[in-house]
């Protein structure tokens, strides 16, 4: 069976790049201070549809805070960058044993 290899950028690139995760320094400088789930462009700034979201809150397993502005709910920045560096996870491809030789 093949083992893969740890990536060879694995180290350079882990998870997290001056103590902060890759996610939450795109997100820190791209998103509003509150994430609408009505705005538009909801998918572009968290990589999930708003419906799936929305889902996840009613099953319990959305980011712990949330706003209302009557019907209309948003998440706090900092809410929603922790539930998403909660959910992500790193995958590295690189070559299988077999390969490298």
């Amino acid at each position: 069976m093949d083992e893969t290899l740890p990536c060879k950028f694995h180290e350079a690139r882990h998870h997290e790049r001056n103590g902060q995760s890759l996610i939450r320094q795109a997100l820190e400088k791209s998103c509003p201070e509150i994430i609408w789930r009505n705005n538009p462009h909801f998918k572009e700034i968290v990589g999930l549809s708003s419906a799936y979201v929305a889902n996840l809150d009613s099953l319990g397993k959305g980011p712990e805070e949330r706003i209302y502005n009557g019907r209309q709910c948003g998440y706090p920045k900092i809410s929603m960058i922790q539930w998403l560096e909660t959910r992500s996870r790193e995958v590295c491809t690189g070559p299988t044993k077999n390969q490298a030789s």
